[in-house]
């Protein structure tokens, strides 16, 4: 259901296929969940595009009605409850707004549409009864490529500052794979605020400090839940920035590792099911 479909159709018809989008994307990630806890696979990302046009200008007023109205509950409700179950089980939900989002642009649009666009993360984690901290974290990208920390800083501070509960209770930084944004740099700049440690991006951008110094730093930015860390490998070579289908290695770490693979669950599936052995460390 792309935006200019739904910009040259009838509000009537771009109303029921929404609505038969939402019914389906709720089923299927029910499904999913199901087959995570058949599978003993305890942490999953939710799409930020389970729902359309959400923060959008002209449609986004299709979920604000629907949210907030009994008719979702035929498939928020029995969602709801295997959420329960997957939470009771050890299981941890994480979402990714996409890299549009960028709270300490220059630009006040750009800032403004992104806050919009975290307000409906936070909806929507609230719609399906996640936790409001951050065992449930909304990762961003503060700002792709600053090369002023300082003058970002004041942008991304102001864009905070005006987000609600929902989104500041969960909100999390990563650090970026060029630019200003190293773990060090977003712990000085943002002590509040955690850190999901990226092993990819401090391959290409380590800012100077070792490996294990960037652990303990972004970890230690996790006061009350356990840290999230992501990891990928490059595609055509180790410095390449964009991810591989699978992954050769598994680091070993005592914290929850989200792989970032464009195969998804076959990426993982040999180590989830003792077809191969984690490798501890990193290879650099």
């Amino acid at each position: 259901m792309t935006l200019a479909w739904a910009n040259r159709n009838s509000k009537e018809d771009v109303e029921k296929k929404w609505k038969d989008i939402i019914k389906h994307n709720f089923s299927l990630f029910y499904k999913i969940i199901s087959w995570n806890i058949e599978n003993k696979i305890y942490l999953y990302r939710i799409s930020s595009d389970l729902v359309p046009f959400a923060d959008h200008e002209k449609w986004g007023y299709l979920w604000e009605g629907w949210r907030n109205t009994i008719e979702n509950h035929g498939l928020v409700g029995p969602l709801r409850e295997i959420i329960k179950r997957y939470i009771s089980l050890g299981g941890r939900f994480t979402i990714h707004p996409g890299q549009f989002v960028s709270i300490g642009s220059a630009k006040e649009e750009v800032r403004n549409n992104s806050i919009k666009n975290l307000e409906y993360h936070g909806q929507l984690l609230d719609l399906l009864g996640l936790p409001q901290n951050h065992d449930c974290p909304i990762n961003i990208h503060v700002s792709n490529g600053s090369k002023n920390p300082n003058d970002t800083a004041i942008n991304i501070k102001n864009s905070v500052s005006k987000l609600s509960n929902s989104v500041n209770s969960r909100l999390v930084f990563e650090n970026e794979q060029h630019g200003c944004w190293t773990p060090q740099n977003l712990r000085k700049l943002f002590p509040e605020i955690p850190i999901t440690f990226d092993y990819h991006h401090f391959r290409l951008n380590d800012g100077g400090i070792s490996l294990g110094e960037a652990i303990r730093i972004t970890s230690e930015s996790w006061p009350n839940n356990d840290p999230v860390q992501h990891y990928s490998e490059g595609r055509d070579n180790p410095d390449d920035p964009a991810h591989s289908d699978y992954i050769r290695i598994l680091p070993e770490s005592q914290y929850d590792i989200e792989v970032e693979a464009k195969a998804k669950d076959l990426a993982i599936k040999d180590f989830l099911f003792g077809r191969n052995q984690r490798i501890e460390g990193i290879l650099y």
